[in-house]
């Protein structure tokens, strides 16, 4: 009897055989709003392929999926030349890249983050996107998978973001790659893998936590950034002027975590990475656009100076949310292991860390229904596939208080990921399509285009359809 396929080898399989009617129609509109958001991006940032990804990673501009780095691969990896035919060929190829990456991601849940998962799930998702265009069959995807998977680690940040693309785009080891995904190694450093992440393929679509970020930032910084842009919008309209920099006492934040950026790297894109540098560009250019704030960061004195006055209050409690609105959606990805280590991982999950716990550490905290999780992940069972992702909301939950030199305090508070799941739809397609036009250079006619691009038909021809982003522009 024939030994059963790896699970490296099956998520191979199901990616290689995926068909666009088996594809829910929801996860097609996110993979269009991906692949209109990363074209855009490309397009602001004046870079094509893969050499964009080492600044959308500086920039943290590029779509965003829970522990993938996959999001921006998969788009490169589908439109890199020679491109599939027709565009549901392109949308099906991004949703398998998704797929598979997103597991290889959620399955290291309990280990090491940062920069090197994010380059090997961005090295996976173009490699699934890239063979999936190229029609390569199960065998030869796998091979592309293990050799995305067995790249060294990235070197620097975003530079290794941009190699793990580009050598999986290049179509880097077209053999066998031996890749044992079940058991924890140096490929997977997580102490514990989560195997129930191979599960579900079909049924439970990770794309539906696609994150379409609508302004660059780090994800801790999209909503208290939104929340200061509802205060700026606030003022304008009661004072009938815009809030100057030299009128700001101090912006107090209140936000899950720790301090985004504490080290406040100035410039662009480095200063993308603070929440302070971010806020102030955002006083001193009113925009939270691409462009706009890139513009502004170059003021760097009037930037450091809001910067200066930013106060972030972390708070462990509303840290645990947006991890909690996630294992909410899908216990079944501890649902393999026994009660206590099972226990032990949603905690260490909330908590971001390793340490011990005590007994029933939840019970401390009555403002976060963890009793509803623990049930939950006692009945969980041990396929992704009950997921039930279609409803999952991201909370961040921010409360802002600006004070102005006047005495003044302007105060807001939010918890919806403008772009994200739970999120008012028309709102995320109105936002990536304004994203994709500023790719043409904005104005009424690129949104025009870029909204025709959004409802284009499935059978449109692939190399039409990208052609407005990807075309040469004049110096």
């Amino acid at each position: 009897m024939a030994a059963p396929p790896s699970a490296l080898q099956r998520l191979a399989d199901w990616a290689a055989a995926l068909q666009v009617d088996a594809v829910p129609e929801p996860v097609l509109l996110h993979a269009r709003l991906q692949a209109l958001g990363v074209l855009g991006l490309a397009g602001a940032l004046g870079a094509e392929g893969a050499e964009a990804a080492g600044l959308a990673s500086a920039a943290e501009a590029d779509p965003w999926m829970p522990l993938s780095g996959g999001a921006f691969a998969a788009v490169v990896g589908a439109l890199a030349p020679p491109q599939p035919r027709r565009l549901n060929d392109v949308l099906v190829a991004i949703v398998a890249a998704n797929e598979v990456s997103g597991r290889v991601g959620l399955a290291q849940a309990l280990g090491p983050r940062g920069w090197a998962l994010r380059a090997q799930t961005a090295g996976v998702a173009a490699a699934v996107a890239r063979g999936r265009a190229q029609g390569l069959d199960g065998r030869a995807l796998a091979g592309r998978i293990g050799a995305a998977l067995c790249q060294s680690p990235p070197p620097t940040p975003g530079l290794g973001l941009r190699l793990a693309v580009d050598a999986a785009v290049r179509g880097l080891g077209d053999g066998v790659w031996d890749v044992d995904l079940e058991q924890p190694g140096p490929l997977m450093p997580a102490p514990v893998l989560l195997r129930a992440a191979w599960t579900g393929l079909g049924r439970a679509w990770l794309s539906r936590a696609l994150v379409h970020r609508p302004h660059p930032g780090p994800l801790r910084a999209q909503v208290p950034l939104q929340a200061l842009n509802e205060v700026l919008r606030r003022h304008v309209k009661a004072a009938e002027k815009r809030l100057r920099a030299d009128q700001i006492e101090r912006i107090e934040l209140k936000v899950g975590g720790g301090a985004v950026g504490e080290r406040a790297a100035q410039g662009w894109p480095a200063g993308a990475a603070s929440l302070g540098q971010l806020a102030g560009a955002l006083v001193v250019g009113h925009s939270l656009e691409l462009g706009g704030l890139r513009d502004a960061m170059a003021q760097a004195e009037r930037v450091a100076a809001v910067a200066a006055c930013v106060q972030v209050h972390p708070d462990p409690v509303r840290a645990m949310l947006t991890p909690l609105s996630l294992l909410s959606a899908m216990p079944q990805l501890l649902g393999g292991l026994p009660w206590a280590e099972r226990a032990r991982a949603a905690g260490q999950l909330l908590r971001g860390s390793s340490a011990a716990l005590a007994p029933k550490w939840w019970r401390g905290l009555p403002e976060v229904p963890v009793e509803g999780l623990m049930s939950a992940l006692r009945g969980a069972g041990e396929d992704l596939g009950d997921a039930r992702l279609e409803e999952l909301i991201l909370r961040f939950d921010t409360e802002l208080v600006v004070h102005t030199t006047r005495g003044g305090a302007w105060r807001e508070r939010r918890d919806r990921l403008r772009g994200g799941p739970g999120a008012p739809w028309a709102e995320t397609v109105d936002d990536t399509v304004a994203r994709a036009a500023a790719g043409l250079g904005g104005a009424p006619a690129g949104v025009e285009r870029a909204r025709a691009a959004f409802e284009a038909h499935g059978a449109t021809e692939a190399a039409a359809w990208a052609a407005p982003w990807l075309a040469p522009r004049p110096a």
